[in-house]
């Protein structure tokens, strides 16, 4: 009322606040570089790879799984591990069953199932050779979260053999 003013100070630390920030840059930036990371192994390795979903849908391929089984990358991902699509044989060349496959058994024993070797028939009609791996992939409770997929080709070592019994 008689021409004073009022000043109050207040500081507020924020410290905390900008270590919590930069902590939290810092993690994202982490994350992506482990992402790219990741991308790029996925996209470079020369093993083919999927990944199964728990129902059996094939969810990721990278670019030697499409090279390896003459598909594009939408023809792998629109299918299942069952699908009429495919027409998998054994050595003997008859049909292989999924429930004798590597991903199906990975999912449904929830345990590695390494070297199962299948023909895969391309498009093209010729039958790819493959030396397939496959591991689940479990939450820290055991929930099944799907299972990835990894195969060689060994078209060539398999036709050598053949001339070989022949």
């Amino acid at each position: 009322e008689n021409g004073e003013w009022l000043f109050a100070e207040i500081n507020i630390d924020i410290t905390r606040r900008k270590q919590s920030e930069s902590q939290k840059e810092a993690t994202l930036a982490a994350l992506h570089e482990s992402e790219e990371r990741y991308r790029t192994l996925f996209d470079t390795i020369s093993e083919g790879v999927v990944l199964i979903a728990p129902d059996g849908q094939i969810v990721q391929a990278n670019s030697a799984a499409e090279y390896i089984l003459g598909l594009t990358h939408s023809q792998i991902e629109s299918r299942q591990y069952n699908s009429p699509d495919w027409e998998i044989q054994r050595i003997d060349g008859t049909p292989m069953p999924p429930d004798e496959m590597a991903g199906p058994r990975a999912l449904r024993e929830k345990r590695p199932v390494k070297n199962v070797v299948m023909g895969a028939k391309r498009p093209d009609g010729f039958v790819s050779w493959i030396n397939v791996n496959a591991v689940p992939l479990l939450s820290k409770a055991g929930v099944l979260k799907g299972v990835i997929g990894t195969f060689q080709d060994i078209s060539e070592r398999k036709r050598a053999e053949d001339d070989v019994k022949r």
